[in-house]
C-alpha cells in the first residue's frame, strides 16, 4: 500500500480490520469450531476486490515492463497513393479479474518466460478456452457455443415437458433463465437469425404443446408482447450486441484502442476507402471471414437500420486519394478476386485508372508509370488480369467509359486536394487558379499587385502538357502581350484581373483558423445538475452515456462548453439534483438517420416490441383488421383480464389459451384436423349440418347454430345496456339501446369487409364499440364493460355451441372405433397440400419503420398508433 501511496491512516485501518481474526464455516449440522485466519482475504467481503487489486498490482506492473505480451498493430493508411510509416499499436500482457487471470502473448517462449519457464501445452485452434464463463477459440468458431446453448435449451425444455406448470411459469424460466444465460455466453459471438430460430425450436414446440396449440399455430402469438411476452432470442441479441458494440467503439481505454486498431486493420484487409463503421463493401459476410466478430457486428447493425454519426474522425478515418471507390463500380466477385493485387499496387479509386476528364480508361502503360505504383513491377509488360477484367466492366469499347460511370463525377476536372480560399490579408504571391467567365475556362496566374477595390492583378501562366509528367504539370509565364487573355495596356507582361474571393491557392496548404474567442467569455447557464459535470471535468464512460436519457442533448451541451472554453456559472436546482451528466463521445448511434437520444438498449427493445406486434397484425388471418379500425388496446386487455400479471393459475392459463385459439382461428375444426389426420377426416363435413366444410367461421354461422347465436347476441346487447346504465343512472335505456343497435357489428354471418358478431367471439373489439361506450362513461368503466362482455360471449359460445358440438363428434368417432391411440397411428399418414401462409407481398400490411418514426417524433403509444390507423 505504501508503494501506491495510500494514506497511512487508511493503511492502519485496513490492517486493524484483518488482525486477530477468527472464522467459522456453516455446515449442514451447525458451525465448525473457530480457527485463526493467518493469511488471505475473505470471499464476499466488500473490501476484498480493492485489496485484491492492491495485492496483484506489483506483479502486473512487473510483467507490463518486460513488454512480453501480445501487441495489436496496424498501418494507419490515410491516402491510397502513399506508402505510410505511421503505426497504431497496443500491447496487452495480461487480463486479470480477481483470481481469474489470462496471460497473453504471441509466442510460446514469451509465455513460458512470463510464467517462469513453466512448460506450456498449446490447445488446438478450435478447442475452446473459458474466460469468466465465456468460451473462446483462436478461430472464433461458434460451433461449440451453439452446441452448449442447444444442450441448455433442450435440458430445460425437457424438464418443463414433464411438469404441470402454467404459461407464466414457462415464460419466466425462458425469459429470466435461458435468455440471460445465452446472452452472457454469446458476448463475443454473433448468432445468425437462422441459428437463433433453430435453437429455440424445441422451446416453441414445448410451449405450444403445453397450451394445446397446433404446431401450425403462428409464432407471432409468442412474438407479440401483448399476448405472451416471450423474449425473442434474435431480438435480445440485437439489444445486447449493438449496445455493447457502441460502448466498445466509444471506450477511451484499452478496449477502445484495440477496437480502433482491429477496425483499421480490417479496413485495409478489405481495401475499403470508407471506414467499416460507415460503410461495408458487401451485404453478406464472405465465407473466408465468417468468424470475424467486427465484420459480423457491422453487418448486424447495418441490417437493422442502425448507423453512426462519427464525431471523432481521427480515430475512424477514411482513406483518401480519389472521389469514386472501385467498389462503387465493380461487383463483389471482381473485388474479392483482385483485392490483394489492388492493395499491393495502391489502387483504390476509379480516379486512379481513368483520365483527368473522366471519359476514358487509362492505358496500361500510363497506370504502371504512376509514381506510387510499386517499382518491382515490370513496367511496360502485358496487361494485368485485373486490368483486363476492369476494362470489360466499365468501358463500352475497351477505351471509353460507360455513360453511367461518367455520371458518377459531378465535374470533368480533377479535384484540387487541400485547396483553401485566398486570404488577401496574407498578400500571398503564390500560384492560384480562377474561373474566367469571359473565356469560359479556368486560368492559372501568379499575384502581381493588389488594387484598392479588392481585385487582384495576376500574371498569366500557361500549361505545357507535352513537357508534363504523370505526377507533375509544367507551367510557364506567358510572354505574349498579344494574348487574348491579356487585359493590360502597358508593358510586355500578360496580365488579367480577378476578384480575390474567386482565387484558389494551388501551391500552398496553409490553414487559416477563425479568430479565437476570448478566454474570459462568460455565460449564465441554469441546467439540471451541472455540479456533477464540473466535478467530473465533463467526463463520462460510454456505458454511462448509453444508459442516460436525452444523452445526445447533454453531449451537445458539453461539447459547446469545452470547445469554446466557456466559464459556466452554475445555479443549483434542487428539484433536478438526480439528473445525470453527459460527455463528448467518439460516435453517436442513429436509427434511419435519426440520432437515438434515449437509452440505447431500451430504444432497440422498443423497436422489437413494434416488430412483434406487427408480426401478429400482419398475419394473413388478420388482413380484415388492417382495413378496419380495431381497438387493439381493449382487445389485448380483454385477452389478459383473467388474473393479475404477478399471479398465475392453471385455470387462468387454460382460459387464456382458449381465447388465443379463438383469436387466431385455430380451434380443432374438421378442416383444421385434416392438416394432421387427413387419412381419417378426408371428405368429412360439418358434424352439425353435415353439408358444409367445417371452417372456423362456419362453426358459428352454421344453420344449426344460428338460433343459439342470435339468442347469445341479443343477451349480449341487453347486458351491455344494463352495465352502461349501472355506470350512469341518468342515461335513458332507449337511447343507449338504439345507439348500440345502430353499430354495424351485430350481424351473425361472416363478412370480410365489415365487423360481425363472429369478430366479437374471436375477441376483436371494434373502435366504434369502444368509442360509443366511452362517450357515456369513463375510460376505466368502458374497459371493464368490454371485459365483462368479452367474458360473457366466450363462456356462452363455449358452453352452448362448442362443447355440444365436440361431445357429439366424440360419440360419433367412438362409434367408428376411432380412439386416441388409433388416431396417433394415422397421424400425418397422408398430408394435405400446404397453403402459402407467408406474410410476404400482402396487399395490406403495416411497416414498423413508419410506426417507430411516429413514436420518435410525436410520442405515439405503440398500440394507440395501430388502433387509430387503417390502410
Amino acid at each position: 500500500m505504501e508503494r501506491i501511496r495510500i494514506p497511512t491512516a487508511y493503511t492502519s485501518l485496513i490492517l486493524e480490520l484483518f488482525k486477530d481474526r477468527k472464522n467459522q464455516v456453516i455446515m449442514a449440522y451447525g458451525k465448525t469450531p473457530a480457527y485463526n485466519v493467518l493469511t488471505g482475504i475473505d470471499q464476499g467481503e466488500v473490501i476484498s476486490p480493492i485489496l485484491w487489486c492492491i495485492y496483484y498490482d506489483p506483479l502486473l506492473a512487473k510483467i507490463n515492463k518486460h513488454n512480453l505480451g501480445y501487441t495489436f498493430s496496424t498501418k494507419n493508411i490515410t491516402k491510397a497513393q502513399e506508402e505510410l510509416t505511421d503505426i497504431i499499436q497496443q500491447n496487452i500482457p495480461v487480463m486479470a479479474y480477481m483470481d481469474d487471470t489470462q496471460w497473453i502473448t504471441d509466442e510460446k517462449h514469451k509465455l513460458e518466460k512470463m510464467l517462469d519457464h513453466i512448460h506450456i501445452k498449446a490447445k488446438h485452434s478450435y478447442e475452446p478456452t473459458c474466460i469468466l464463463g465465456v468460451h473462446f477459440n483462436v478461430e472464433n468458431d461458434n460451433r461449440y457455443l451453439i452446441s452448449k446453448i442447444k444442450t441448455e435449451v433442450d435440458h430445460l425444455t425437457n424438464l418443463m415437458y414433464k411438469k404441470k406448470i402454467t404459461d407464466k411459469h414457462i415464460l419466466y424460466i425462458f425469459n429470466r433463465i435461458i435468455i440471460p444465460r445465452i446472452e452472457y455466453w454469446s458476448q463475443v459471438t454473433v448468432l445468425s437469425k437462422k441459428d437463433t430460430e433453430n435453437l429455440i425450436i424445441p422451446f416453441r414446440r414445448m410451449f405450444k404443446n403445453k397450451l394445446k396449440f397446433a404446431r401450425t399455430a403462428p409464432n407471432a402469438i409468442l412474438d407479440n408482447p401483448y399476448i405472451y411476452g416471450y423474449r425473442n432470442l434474435y431480438e435480445n441479441q440485437l439489444q445486447a450486441k449493438i449496445t455493447e458494440f457502441c460502448i466498445q467503439l466509444n471506450d477511451t481505454g484499452v478496449l477502445g484502442k484495440v477496437t480502433q486498431i482491429r477496425l483499421k486493420s480490417l479496413q485495409i484487409h478489405l481495401w475499403s476507402s470508407t471506414n467499416l463503421i460507415q460503410k461495408i463493401p458487401f451485404d453478406k459476410v464472405p465465407r473466408s471471414m465468417k468468424n470475424n466478430y467486427l465484420l459480423s457486428m457491422s453487418l448486424l447493425y447495418k441490417d437493422n437500420n442502425i448507423s453512426f454519426n462519427i464525431i471523432n474522425r481521427k480515430e475512424f478515418s477514411n482513406i483518401d486519394g480519389g472521389k469514386v471507390p472501385l467498389t462503387d463500380v465493380v461487383n463483389n466477385k471482381f473485388y474479392s478476386e483482385f483485392r490483394p493485387t489492388l492493395r499491393k499496387n495502391f489502387i483504390l479509386f476509379l480516379d486512379q485508372v481513368i483520365s483527368g476528364d473522366k471519359s476514358r480508361l487509362l492505358l496500361w502503360a500510363d497506370i504502371v508509370n504512376k509514381y506510387y505504383y510499386p517499382q518491382g513491377t515490370n513496367k511496360g509488360s502485358k496487361e494485368a488480369k485485373w486490368y483486363k477484367h476492369l476494362k470489360q466492366l466499365i468501358t463500352a469499347d475497351g477505351y471509353n467509359l460507360h455513360d453511367h460511370i461518367k455520371q458518377l463525377f459531378t465535374t470533368y476536372f480533377d479535384n484540387v486536394e487541400d485547396s483553401y480560399p485566398y486570404n488577401i490579408e496574407q498578400k500571398d504571391r503564390s500560384l492560384v487558379a480562377t474561373y474566367n467567365s469571359h473565356h469560359n475556362s479556368f486560368l492559372l496566374g501568379k499575384v502581381h499587385k493588389f488594387n484598392n477595390d479588392d481585385s487582384v492583378v495576376l500574371k498569366y501562366f500557361i500549361s505545357d502538357f507535352s513537357l508534363s509528367t504523370i505526377d507533375r504539370t509544367f507551367v510557364s509565364q506567358c510572354d505574349n502581350s498579344q494574348c487574348n487573355v491579356n487585359t493590360s495596356t502597358k508593358g510586355s507582361i500578360c496580365t488579367f484581373t480577378a476578384h480575390y474571393q474567386h482565387l484558389v491557392l494551388l501551391l500552398t496548404a496553409r490553414k487559416f483558423t477563425k479568430e479565437k474567442i476570448k478566454e474570459n467569455c462568460y455565460i449564465n447557464y441554469n441546467v439540471f445538475n451541472l455540479f456533477d459535470i464540473a466535478r467530473k471535468k465533463f467526463s463520462q464512460s460510454a456505458r454511462e452515456y448509453f444508459k442516460t436519457n436525452n444523452n445526445f442533448l447533454w453531449n451537445v451541451l458539453i461539447r459547446i462548453i469545452t470547445k469554446l472554453n466557456l466559464l459556466v456559472e452554475l445555479f443549483k436546482v434542487p428539484a433536478h439534483a438526480d439528473c445525470v451528466d453527459a460527455t463528448t463521445m467518439k460516435l453517436l448511434p442513429q436509427w434511419n438517420g435519426i440520432t437515438i437520444e434515449n437509452r440505447l438498449r431500451r430504444f432497440i427493445r422498443t423497436t422489437a416490441t413494434y416488430k412483434g406486434l406487427e408480426n401478429f397484425i400482419n398475419l394473413r388471418k388478420n388482413t380484415k383488421y388492417r382495413k378496419l379500425e380495431v381497438d387493439w388496446t381493449s382487445t389485448f386487455q380483454c385477452l389478459n383480464c383473467n388474473i393479475q400479471n404477478n399471479e398465475t393459475l392453471m385455470s387462468s392459463s387454460k382460459i387464456k389459451a382458449q381465447k388465443v385459439h379463438l383469436l387466431i382461428e385455430e380451434i380443432p375444426t374438421i378442416e383444421q384436423m385434416k392438416k394432421s389426420f387427413l387419412e381419417i377426416y378426408d371428405d368429412w363435413k360439418c358434424p352439425s349440418c353435415g353439408i358444409e366444410d367445417e371452417t372456423f367461421n362456419h362453426v358459428w354461422s352454421c344453420d344449426k347454430h344460428k338460433s343459439t347465436l342470435l339468442r347469445i347476441r341479443n343477451r349480449t346487447i341487453n347486458l351491455l345496456v344494463y352495465w352502461i346504465l349501472e355506470c350512469d343512472t341518468h342515461l335513458q335505456n332507449g337511447l343507449v339501446n338504439s345507439s348500440l343497435l345502430n353499430l354495424y357489428i351485430w350481424d351473425i354471418d361472416h363478412n370480410i369487409n365489415k365487423f360481425t358478431f363472429i369478430d366479437l367471439i374471436k375477441g376483436i373489439i371494434p373502435s366504434m364499440l369502444y368509442q360509443t361506450i366511452n362517450s357515456w362513461t369513463t375510460k376505466d368503466n368502458s374497459i371493464n364493460i368490454l371485459i365483462q362482455m368479452r367474458q360473457y360471449i366466450f363462456e356462452q359460445t363455449f358452453t352452448e355451441i362448442w362443447l355440444p358440438r365436440c361431445s357429439y363428434l366424440n360419440k360419433f368417432e367412438w362409434s367408428l372405433g376411432l380412439t386416441k391411440k388409433k388416431k396417433l397411428t394415422l397421424k400425418n399418414f397422408r398430408s394435405i397440400s400446404p397453403k402459402n401462409n407467408n406474410n410476404d407481398n400482402l396487399e395490406f400490411s403495416f411497416d414498423a419503420l413508419e410506426s417507430i418514426r411516429k413514436n420518435i417524433y410525436f410520442g405515439y403509444n405503440i398500440i394507440d398508433f395501430y388502433t387509430n390507423l387503417t390502410l
